[in-house]
């Protein structure tokens, strides 16, 4: 049996009022019942490639996407695969089972805090948003593993934005915060290849009020997110593979991650 631990996105990274606050929220927006789903997943001997589409059976969540575009992809090339970050937690793991059918042994850039199972810690780079030292040498090393795997024709998988997708403002379509230079240094230094993805849908009404104001309560509510994923369909639109010379002739990296960032936003044509 894989030792559990804890679901939270509190870190002792956080001040003690923000780590209390942030439990309290999770606690009464469903950890109790998604903690017995995750200790139910341990009990199970998986393969890891196999984990992410156990952990979306769990939580019925169904997809809507076209495989076949996956089978478009060359088998012995460096990748990276990009998507929009709408939901938080379900998005990842929907992007690793995707990834998973056609390349195992992908690479998954992840916050520091969801790299804690050992069931698939061979997939996963930590990167720590935290202002230290220890963070930025911790980065540093997910960046140089990065540019080995890619360099070794291998995946990686990485969320640009680096956040969850939010509002402008109440009421309005929620999109992702700017896209970090990260993702297009990598690139550019393994020429690497581009697998473009776009997630349909966003998080509730109260996630996107709470990331007006609070971050602390923003953090708080990506549990419950992750609980009203459960029981439903996601539609997910897979692109057509840019090759790195079409991505080198755009004359500035700034231009370049512009590029991937809407050939990603221009896939969610209804």
């Amino acid at each position: 049996m894989t030792d559990t631990r804890k679901i939270t996105y509190s870190t002792y990274a956080d001040k003690v009022w923000q780590r209390g606050l942030i439990h309290l929220a999770e606690w009464f927006t469903g950890r109790k019942k998604l903690q017995a789903l995750y200790d139910s997943l341990q009990d199970q001997d998986l393969e890891n490639t196999t984990f992410w589409a156990e952990a979306l059976k769990r939580l019925n969540v169904n997809l809507d996407t076209q495989i076949a575009q996956l089978e478009k992809v060359p088998a012995n090339q460096p990748l990276v695969v990009v998507a929009n970050h709408p939901f938080g937690v379900v998005d990842g793991l929907v992007i690793c089972h995707l990834v998973s059918l056609i390349r195992p042994n992908f690479k998954i850039v992840l916050n520091d805090v969801l790299c804690q199972d050992s069931r698939i810690e061979k997939h996963v780079l930590p990167i720590d948003f935290a202002p230290t030292r220890t963070a930025q040498k911790e980065n540093l090393r997910t960046r140089n593993a990065c540019i080995e795997e890619l360099n070794a024709g291998g995946t990686v998988i990485i969320f640009p934005a680096g956040g969850v997708s939010t509002s402008p403002s109440l009421g309005s379509t929620a999109t992702d915060l700017d896209w970090k230079p990260f993702t297009q240094k990598l690139i550019d230094k393994s020429k690497a290849s581009v697998l473009p993805m776009y997630f349909h849908g966003q998080n509730s009404f109260l996630f996107q009020l709470f990331s007006q104001f609070s971050l602390t309560l923003r953090i708080g509510m990506l549990v419950r997110e992750v609980n009203n994923k459960r029981n439903s369909t996601l539609k997910i639109e897979i692109g057509e593979l840019i090759p790195f010379e079409d991505i080198e002739a755009i004359s500035t990296p700034e231009a370049r991650l512009e590029h991937l960032r809407q050939s990603v936003y221009n896939l969610r044509q209804p």
